[in-house]
């Protein structure tokens, strides 16, 4: 019999370093991890189709998704352009790594989003304590991250460094906590808090590969009520066209969207 995480919480009073048991609970959390990887989001109506293709390297880290959008222009009936255009959009977001298999940056061929988002590191430890990502103006952000003793994010300061047209920008801060179950909740003190966030007992996106985890910024071990139908792992097939109280964010995935995943 697997041990439970509350088993090994009990346990962690038996290590004299805290190091020892952060370790065990994340060994304990690869073993328990959904063997199943995203390969396709799909969304298709009258006016738009859009795919996202994920591929992965033979470690099963994601390297690339690959993203289409066509989009069927209908002129303003003043439009110069009288007749319906199709409008094709594609580019690729690609996550590279270093010798240590650290997420450093997301790039893109997108001519207009080419650098994305890069990651900081402190000597060889496995996690950033920064991400900065360029505005659309010539201004730079620069995200602080602090974590738990899990080493789940749970406090961004967000803040400008370079201001382009932007003269004044506040410090941003964002607290977070996990529940008893390991599911992120909001600080009451954050900007737009909407209380507490209501999870299912089925896995959520981000427990697929650390890397969303660190992408998205979220550790939660369960997901919101925003599948239509689900796979025999508990993960959804297609996410429900309708509002939901709380969304998770992910890339690809959207209202209405198909989800298509290779399993072992």
């Amino acid at each position: 019999m697997k041990p439970s995480l509350a088993f090994l919480l009990i346990l962690s009073s038996l290590f004299s370093g805290c190091q020892k048991f952060v370790d065990l609970v994340h060994r304990h959390e690869d073993r328990n991890r959904i063997p199943c990887k995203i390969t396709r989001t799909f969304y298709e109506d009258s006016l738009n189709k859009t795919s996202a293709d994920f591929h992965y390297n033979a470690e099963g880290y994601p390297i690339s998704i690959d993203y289409s959008d066509f989009e069927l222009y209908i002129p303003h009936p003043e439009d110069p352009v009288p007749d319906s255009l199709p409008i094709l959009t594609e580019f690729t977001v690609h996550y590279n790594y270093d010798a240590q298999k650290r997420l450093i940056n997301e790039t893109s061929d997108f001519f207009y989003a080419q650098r994305l988002r890069h990651f900081a590191y402190e000597g060889n430890a496995k996690l950033p304590v920064r991400d900065s990502f360029p505005g659309a103006a010539g201004d730079e952000y620069v995200e602080d991250l602090e974590y738990d003793f899990l080493n789940r994010i749970t406090k961004v300061t967000l803040r400008i460094t370079a201001h382009g047209p932007i003269e004044e920008f506040p410090t941003q801060v964002r607290k977070y906590f996990y529940d008893i179950r390991g599911n992120r909740q909001e600080d009451p003190s954050n900007p737009d808090y909407h209380g507490e966030i209501i999870y299912n007992n089925k896995p959520s996106l981000y427990s697929l590969h650390p890397v969303w985890q660190l992408v998205h910024k979220d550790f939660s071990k369960n997901s919101v009520d925003y599948g239509a139908t689900y796979n025999s792992k508990g993960l959804p097939l297609t996410i429900k066209r309708e509002p939901v109280p709380y969304f998770q964010l992910f890339v690809g995935v959207a209202r209405g969207v198909e989800i298509t995943y290779e399993c072992d």
